[in-house]
């Protein structure tokens, strides 16, 4: 029997990817639009509602795209009937289930054969699983996991005060004791001080496990002003900020 054609829609940040699945696609006998990556300046919205004039049946899409446009886009079409397959190469299975915890049908490696996606494209059609169920609830049960810890870090990271958090920025540039009180133009013994105030906020025993906390709340430190180590200067500071959280969200 043959499997009815499937109506697809791929979005994809690498062109030739993008152009390589739709004509593989196409030749298995289904309809495929490949919608160009969008400029950087494309609002969530507009992404969403763009995917939506193509009226795909299944959506193929890179969660590389932005991190917000790809949340609201599965979050949005997978409400609409929509069967939202990601392709990624992430291989952070916490980022799996919280793409699943959104609503995606399935995620699967960009690595995937062309015989295993059109595979999965057939399941969909059929309305049969891609992902075992166990798996899937195994994948969410990770990203819940994993986001509560990350909220828990971040949480710890607010009770620093700023100086604190200044110090344990340079902790995580691999900025030693006696460079933060160079740059700071403070005695050793002060930092010191503050190192343990950061620990003892943190709740942990060590330095590295503080640098440990920071890395674990996807915290992205400014690049504090540094000693340098050839001319005696300082370096310029940037603002610090949080990276996404396990399926693409951002902030605590």
């Amino acid at each position: 029997m043959v499997p009815a054609p499937c109506k697809i829609t791929v979005l994809a940040r690498h062109e030739m990817f993008a152009e390589a699945l739709q004509v593989a696609l196409t030749s298995a006998g289904h309809e495929v639009q490949r919608l160009s990556p969008p400029e950087s300046s494309t609002s969530a919205t507009r992404l969403v509602e763009a995917v939506a004039r193509t009226c795909p049946r299944v959506l193929l899409v890179d969660p590389d795209l932005d991190h917000d446009g790809a949340s609201a886009l599965i979050r949005t079409l997978s409400r609409c009937g929509v069967s939202v397959v990601v392709l990624t190469a992430e291989i952070d299975r916490a980022r799996w289930g919280g793409w699943l915890f959104l609503g995606a049908y399935a995620v699967l490696s960009k690595s995937v054969s062309l015989t295993d996606l059109l595979a999965a494209i057939r399941a969909i059609g059929a309305g049969r699983e891609v992902l075992a169920r166990d798996e899937c609830h195994r994948l969410v049960a990770l990203y819940h996991q994993q986001r509560n810890e990350v909220r828990d870090c971040r949480a710890r990271l607010d009770a620093l005060t700023q100086r604190e958090r200044e110090v344990l920025a340079h902790l995580v540039h691999g900025d030693t004791v006696s460079e933060i009180a160079a740059v700071h133009v403070v005695s050793e013994a002060t930092v010191r001080t503050q190192v343990k105030s950061i620990l003892a906020k943190l709740g942990v025993t060590s330095q590295l496990g503080a640098v440990s906390v920071a890395f674990r709340a996807r915290w992205r430190p400014a690049v504090p002003a540094r000693v340098d180590r050839e001319g005696g200067g300082t370096g310029d500071v940037r603002a610090d900020g949080f990276g996404s959280e396990p399926g693409g969200s951002t902030g605590a």
